[in-house]
């Protein structure tokens, strides 16, 4: 269903089962697939193309006209969000299934966003940062350029990054967040067993007390033998990870 005061220029290539609410704004370029559902006064602009059962809400900002934007199948992104209109953003900006973008969210030029990612209310990814899977941010916090956050990460609300954060960490502080801790709930819904948790643990602790030094973590990498924990300090080795 296309509501009548909709603008949809030609060009657009629209499944038959997708609903764009009044007054809602489509460029050429954009490709809408099978259950999308546009809500009133969604501005779609460039190459965006929005997968399956993807659900915008009013007043969403997607593209500036030069910026390619991919939104993967079954993700959600709540009312006023911008993604990729700022007239500086001009590298791709993907953002992975199922992932839950909240209210007032601005994603910036060259972001990826993982599966199954949660970011609230007024939160900011700024240029080429990077979230893994799962990762869940705040509302308030911000991302710096480049950052990278890896899965199951948290980050605190109002907290602001500006280093890369390990998986399963928990992280937080204004103006230079500082990692806390590891998310033990976020690890217990993600891991099959407990002796991988406590290998984690061991691993963080051991890398906590060096500073998170990647010589550290390529050194203990030949000593770890569990997936998660091997997944952890390998993040650590190969990222630039900084705790004040």
């Amino acid at each position: 269903m296309i509501h009548p005061t909709a603008q949809i220029a030609e060009g657009a290539k629209i499944a038959d089962n997708v609903q764009i609410g009044p007054f809602c704004r489509i460029s050429k370029d954009v490709v809408l697939k099978s259950g999308v559902i546009l809500e009133p006064h969604v501005t779609l602009e460039g190459n965006i193309t929005l997968e399956e059962q993807t659900h915008l809400y009013a007043f969403v900002e997607i593209g500036n006209g030069t910026t390619a934007v991919m939104i993967e199948e079954g993700c959600t992104v709540r009312e006023f969000a911008k993604i990729g209109t700022h007239p500086d953003d001009k590298q791709i900006i993907h953002l992975s299934s199922g992932c839950y973008i909240m209210g007032y969210v601005e994603i910036r030029s060259g972001v990826e966003v993982g599966s199954d990612c949660i970011i609230t209310n007024s939160v900011l990814l700024d240029q080429y940062s990077t979230c893994e899977k799962k990762v869940v941010i705040g509302a308030k916090a911000s991302l710096a350029k480049h950052c990278s956050i890896g899965r199951g990460a948290m980050i605190g609300g109002v907290s602001a990054i500006h280093s890369d954060i390990p998986p399963y960490c928990l992280a937080e502080g204004y103006p230079h967040a500082v990692i806390r801790g590891l998310n033990l709930v976020g690890m217990r819904r993600n891991f099959g067993n407990r002796e991988s948790i406590t290998e984690v643990k061991k691993v963080f602790m051991r890398l906590k007390k060096k500073g998170f030094s990647s010589l550290e973590a390529v050194q203990l990498l030949s000593e770890t033998r569990d997936r998660h924990a091997q997944q952890f300090v390998s993040f650590i080795a190969t990222h630039s990870v900084r705790n004040p």
